[in-house]
């Protein structure tokens, strides 16, 4: 309970802090013959931004601009829904619409350059990830390396600590898509094997588990932990991958994950 809490916090801090603005995406809708997988979910394209008074406001495009406020087509959208239902689209932004919006005081409250877009499309990044949204996450992070954003270590520990917590509430794929796009962008080290391995033994996929330790070894065989949870772990192995019913005294690895012997 206190993790499942302790996630939901994170995710509404998460979600208080980023303000969206520039173009998104949303679904068309499913026919009769149609099932909702088989939908476009990036159908119908959308100008977003964030108003004065925190509000997410959604506006259907009108000749490439924003519908005109005479139209009434403008709709508010709570934050949770909107993270659910509506795709970034940042480089379809700067590519279509930057250099039209900017300078326009009545359009002063979308991203005007390519680093004001950068700073309304990365907050998303680590709500995504915190509610299993990987794609979408990742096409953010595309945006960013393919205009020169540097990735910086702060990023890293942020995206770590949402696997963290994802991996702590239950959700170990959620966790393991975090650690995956860690890996793709950042490259690998042996916390992270380290880590990956921590949430494959949560869902007792132990073979992974051990090749992830030994990658992790691979890297730094003085890290003595790994060392520990390795030995134990092909302990367990050798008895069939069953661990046993009556715990002994546990190897401690940190303050919030042990292995029972």
């Amino acid at each position: 309970m206190a993790d499942d809490q302790g996630q939901q916090n994170t995710l509404e801090i998460l979600l208080k802090n980023f303000k969206p603005a520039g173009f998104f995406s949303s679904a068309g809708k499913s026919t009769t013959h149609q099932s909702k997988s088989a939908v476009n979910q990036r159908q119908i394209l959308w100008a977003v931004r964030t108003l004065a008074s925190g509000a997410v406001e959604v506006v259907p495009l009108v000749g490439g601009m924003p519908a005109p406020t005479s139209m009434r087509l403008a709709k508010k959208v709570e934050r949770p829904r909107f993270a659910e239902q509506f795709w970034p689209e940042p480089d379809m932004y700067v590519r279509d619409a930057m250099h039209t919006f900017a300078g326009k005081p009545e359009l002063a409250e979308y991203p005007q350059t390519v680093a004001d877009t950068t700073r309304r499309y990365l907050p998303l990044v680590l709500v995504y990830l915190a509610t299993g949204q990987r794609d979408k996450a990742e096409t953010i992070i595309d945006f960013l390396v393919q205009h020169g954003v540097p990735l910086c270590e702060k990023q890293k520990k942020l995206l770590n600590r949402v696997a963290v917590e994802l991996r702590r509430a239950g959700d170990t794929e959620g966790a393991l898509g975090c650690y995956a796009s860690i890996r793709k962008y950042y490259g690998e080290d042996e916390h992270l094997h380290f880590n990956i391995a921590r949430t494959l033994w949560d869902t007792k996929r132990f073979a992974e588990c051990l090749e992830h330790l030994d990658k992790c070894l691979a890297i730094n065989p003085n890290l003595t932990v790994a060392r520990q949870f390795r030995d134990k772990l092909a302990a367990i192995l050798a008895k069939g991958g069953k661990t046993p019913k009556t715990p002994k005294t546990p190897i401690v690895v940190d303050n919030s994950f042990s292995i029972t012997g």
